[in-house]
């Protein structure tokens, strides 16, 4: 009751009507219910009086001289300081044009006269509530909006932070890539002259050698055939990754290609009596591709197959045309051994660079770990895809598809 009492004591209502006996009593009703009352017995003189203490309901009459009670509510309400205070028309007149206007002109409750002083106060008391509740609401608004604008201004400095990120990343992937490009050309400059003197000491071109010396070359070619390989395969990769590498397309016959590939890993699958297969449709067309590269694609895949099989396994090259999806015609080429396998949880991360999947075979099988991210890369710059499936124990089949529509300038 208390706190019904407080609330009443801070709402102040301002009466506004020229008739004495009217002014008197709405006086003593608010007073005598706990509200704090200014009577106005004209609409000039209201309008002082609430331009200089803002009221919160005002209590209006219509029919006044000089300024009626429409024309007082319409001056309210086009004052930003006064427009939004409730306006609670009481006139004795009670025609239903009279209420209309009154609502027009921006009261929020029309009472009609002669008036019950419990229908006055409850009206009061829920226009009360609900400019109160408003109030709150307008302030709850204004504070999301100035959470919002601030959030949003965290999240757009948090995205210019991120584009620089991003900006300082892709300039620092630029120049890592241009400088191993670099590195690996300079390099592999120096490394060819070595395995030529190599080669040149171990036919005894600057004299005779013995069996040690020839041993201790055997190991010196074999190392550095094998960082040569390292080298290429890291100046193939920073060109795809920086750029650099155009295809070099041509109309060419994909029998004779995988053959080819074929015949280039025959000497290794031979040393482990690895099974070399092939399995080609008869009308395979001529493909318009980076011959070189999809060979590079085609060897890779062979040369890690025959790593991956054990001694007397099978390795399966197969190429089938067409393979249609959406309306499209494709060719697939599958490269299938009957090696170790891998895990299904590690088949998306053999395709990253350097990536070595178990340390124990990093040691007995020798690898760049650039292999299979150049096969991809090579395939998605000729707008394919690469797939794998596989299964420990039982051997993998990398899948590359191409489009028959291979412009991809």
């Amino acid at each position: 009751m208390d706190i019904i009492n407080n609330i009443k004591n801070l709402a102040e209502i301002v009466v506004i009507d020229d008739t004495p006996a009217n002014l008197h009593l709405l006086t003593n009703l608010l007073k005598q219910n706990g509200y704090l009352v200014r009577p106005f017995p004209s609409g000039q003189l209201g309008l002082t009086g609430i331009e200089h203490a803002i009221p919160a309901l005002i209590l209006l009459d219509i029919q006044m001289p000089n300024m009626n009670g429409y024309e007082v509510c319409q001056h309210l309400k086009t004052h930003e300081k006064t427009c939004d205070i409730p306006v609670i028309f009481i006139s004795a007149l009670d025609e239903t044009i009279d209420k209309v206007k009154a609502f027009t002109v921006g009261g929020v409750d029309y009472i009609t006269k002669p008036f019950q002083a419990e229908e006055v106060l409850a009206r009061i008391a829920t226009h009360l509530d609900l400019n109160r509740l408003q109030k709150l609401l307008k302030q709850e608004n204004y504070l999301q909006a100035q959470q919002l604008a601030e959030q949003n201004r965290q999240l757009q400095e948090m995205n210019r932070s991120l584009e620089k990120t991003n900006e300082e990343l892709i300039q620092s992937t630029r120049l890592k890539d241009e400088f191993l490009a670099t590195m690996s050309h300079e390099l592999r400059t120096p490394l060819n002259a070595i395995l030529g003197m190599t080669e040149a000491l171990q036919d005894e071109i600057f004299g005779d050698i013995n069996e040690k010396q020839l041993q201790a070359l055997a190991t010196v070619e074999r190392s550095g055939n094998h960082l040569l390989e390292l080298i290429n395969d890291i100046l193939d990769v920073s060109k795809i990754l920086s750029g650099q590498i155009e295809l070099n397309y041509t109309n060419t016959a994909i029998i004779p290609l995988c053959q080819q590939s074929l015949e280039f890993i025959q000497p290794q699958a031979a040393r482990k009596s690895i099974q070399l297969k092939s399995k080609f449709s008869v009308d395979l067309p001529d493909f318009r591709i980076d011959e070189r590269r999809i060979r590079q694609v085609l060897i890779n895949l062979l040369n890690n197959a025959v790593k991956f099989t054990p001694e007397g396994g099978a390795i399966t090259l197969e190429a089938i045309y067409p393979i249609k999806i959406k309306q499209r015609n494709y060719l697939q080429i599958f490269v299938k051994d009957t090696g170790i396998g891998i895990a299904s949880e590690d088949i998306q991360r053999i395709f990253e660079p350097f990536i070595q999947l178990d340390s124990n075979l990093n040691r007995k099988f020798e690898g760049t770990g650039l292999g299979l991210t150049l096969v991809r890369r090579i395939v998605e710059l000729h707008g394919g895809e690469v797939s794998l499936t596989s299964e420990l124990g039982v051997g993998s089949c990398f899948a590359i598809l191409v489009s028959e529509c291979n412009n991809f300038y």
